[in-house]
């Protein structure tokens, strides 16, 4: 084999969808390093007092999005699937949407 690890037939197209996709995901996980640097000035200057709140409704967002999120994937995975007709299942999507936007 010629070109080092090429395997005879992969397609260029693929390979370049492939590397978008691999830099997508590169740059939505530098919000962690943003968070990282971000954090300890974000303490140095607003001080402890407003971290403490910070932190406690940010805990309080995450807890509530948790379950939000729950509600939607148990009704896509399990309630739909299940629903005898397509205007139950529609019923179900729509009230785990209305769920996850309150």
């Amino acid at each position: 084999m010629t070109g080092g690890m090429r395997h005879q037939g992969a397609d260029p197209a693929s390979n370049a969808a492939v590397a978008k996709s691999a830099g997508m995901a590169f740059i939505g996980r530098l919000g962690a390093l943003v968070e990282v640097v971000g954090l300890p000035i974000f303490a140095y200057l607003y001080g402890a007092p407003t971290l403490g709140l910070f932190f406690t409704l940010w805990s309080a967002l995450r807890v509530i999005t948790t379950l939000t999120e729950f509600s939607m994937t148990t009704s896509l995975q399990r309630f739909i699937p299940q629903s005898p007709n397509e205007d139950e299942a529609h019923q179900i999507l729509k009230t785990a949407i209305t769920l996850s936007l309150v």
